[in-house]
């Protein structure tokens, strides 16, 4: 291991499991405190995650450390060489004051009886379920879409009262002639404060018939606060449906960072269906450049630890997209992260998981117009767990 201005502190195995390869021609990977929406490890985009680093570099990778405290735990086994530059490096010291948060994101496709002539599957049915996996999770906060229909989110939310959630839905509309509203929901454990429904502009695409927008609210965790935004973006391929989400996104940046700026010791969650598939041109271009006016940082990219980090939430294989005509495998639903503004939070990425929701085990499947299925949407949840250090 190869030292310039660092010291590890309280990283399990730090100093016995990295060594240098020394004369290898090794690839260099940077990190930075700073951090980037979409990182490669270049120079001009850095991870900002140690261990997210050391797991998406081949083995004995050079990785170049920005000064900074990184307060990380777990144990580093990647064979690589750590060079500190511009100023101390520590990693694995944490704050005095800590906790944990865990995020959940999930398209539900509950349109009930809100929309003549949309695909529906045994909604009444697969509501009652979800329920059940969403109150086993147990996870801090959990953004819901596509719940459009409120007799729907109702049964939701009181299962979930059981377990301490409070929940907001977004059932306002911005125009008196959108047939649905935003099918936007958010649900946490404890207190629910600053709720707000925020529309989309002007720009409208083939969801015209929706109020599509985000919504906002802050939770309280161990004297954290959290920010928490979720959203539902345009749906539909084509330059046109491109372009108008596009618009929504540098919107909803705008706003998120509009926030950060207002409450600069806030840490920020945006999650939902933005309906940009991963790792395309799309995405590159205009998710990542719209996004990172936010200061986010997208979970998949920066936590390459995970077989799940770029794992398709919109499958081929899923019975109830199948059912609905769709084809080919999409990574449409994302958590993004922030830590505060004022540098005085940190949040870290330490658990990334694609959820493929189920009829339970045991229960008999669901079945209608010859037609039986287990999974209870047509899109898999992104549960993500973060370690939160107050600096």
């Amino acid at each position: 291991m190869k030292h310039h201005n660092m010291r590890a502190a309280g990283m399990i195995g730090m100093i016995g499991a990295i060594s240098a390869i020394a004369g290898s021609a090794a690839a260099q990977i940077n990190v930075s405190k700073t951090g980037v929406f979409d990182p490669d490890g270049t120079l001009s985009n850095p991870f900002s995650v140690v261990h997210a680093a050391l797991c998406a570099a081949p083995n004995n990778a050079d990785l170049r450390i920005n000064g900074g405290i990184y307060r990380e735990t777990g144990a580093f086994t990647q064979p690589a060489s750590l060079t500190g530059a511009n100023g101390e490096v520590v990693i694995g010291q944490l704050g005095a004051q800590r906790t944990t948060l865990s995020v959940l994101t999930y398209n539900t496709h509950l349109f009930g009886d809100q929309l003549l002539g949309a695909e529906t599957y045994m909604d009444a049915e697969r509501t009652g379920y979800i329920g059940e996996v969403l109150a086993t999770e147990q996870a801090d906060i959990v953004g819901l879409q596509e719940c459009w229909d409120s007799e729907l989110w109702i049964p939701l939310l009181i299962r979930l009262s059981f377990e301490g959630y409070t929940g907001f839905y977004g059932d306002q509309r911005d125009d008196d002639l959108d047939v649905l509203h935003s099918g936007l929901a958010i649900h946490a454990k404890g207190v629910l404060q600053h709720t707000q429904q925020g529309f989309f502009g002007s720009e409208r695409g083939e969801d015209a018939f929706a109020s599509k927008g985000f919504l906002s609210a802050t939770i309280e965790k161990d004297g954290f606060r959290i920010a928490v935004f979720n959203t539902h973006t345009q749906a539909g391929d084509g330059e046109a449906n491109e372009e108008v989400r596009f618009e929504q996104m540098l919107q909803l940046g705008f706003t998120v960072q509009g926030w950060r700026f207002a409450n600069p010791s806030d840490v920020v969650i945006v999650m939902g269906d933005f309906n940009v598939p991963g790792e395309t041109g799309e995405y590159s271009a205009f998710m990542a450049g719209a996004m990172a006016v936010s200061g986010t940082r997208e979970g998949g990219p920066n936590f390459h630890c995970s077989a799940d980090s770029f794992a398709c939430t919109s499958c081929a294989e899923n019975e109830l997209k199948q059912y609905f005509g769709g084809s080919g495998s999409k990574r449409l639903d994302y958590i993004l992260y922030a830590p505060s503004f004022d540098g005085s939070v940190d949040i870290v990425p330490v658990a990334l998981e694609r959820r493929e929701y189920q009829v339970p085990a045991g229960e008999p499947d669901l079945c209608d117009n010859g037609w039986c299925i287990r999974d209870l949407s047509d899109h898999y949840g992104l549960l993500m767990q973060f370690e939160l250090n107050r600096n």
